[in-house]
């Protein structure tokens, strides 16, 4: 049987837990796991679903690489500069499929905790 560790107390729980056995803390996180994907494939380039789950360091990364992305590719469109274009477009990719694959991650339940450690819905 999978375990976890409760987000307060630490005790190894069984992983569908909704409370835990030690301190009676509800292991079931108030986001949805469906909200989070949505996020993840309209607004994910810009961290909405890191920033729903909690995952606050990684949405402001998300949300820098694609504020910076779009400066180069501006940049680069009315300075005339093709390598800053490029730059810019290859990052803002990037991020792109990252948002992507996290979004299949919360699809195949790979990622289903939130930033506290509680089960998504």
């Amino acid at each position: 049987m999978k375990t976890v560790k409760c987000s307060e107390c630490n005790e190894e729980i069984p992983i569908n837990s909704i409370v835990c056995p030690k301190c009676n803390t509800r292991c079931l996180s108030t986001k949805s796991r469906i909200t989070a994907i949505i996020l993840s494939f309209c607004l994910g380039i810009f961290g909405a679903h890191n920033f729903y789950l909690g995952f606050i360091n990684k949405a402001l990364v998300s949300l820098a690489c694609t504020t910076l992305s779009i400066i180069l590719i501006i940049a680069g469109i009315f300075n005339n500069q093709l390598v800053f274009w490029i730059i810019g477009l290859v990052l803002l990719i990037f991020v792109f499929i990252y948002a992507v694959f996290e979004g299949v991650l919360l699809i195949k339940k790979i990622i289903f905790r939130d930033a506290k450690g509680k089960r998504l819905k």
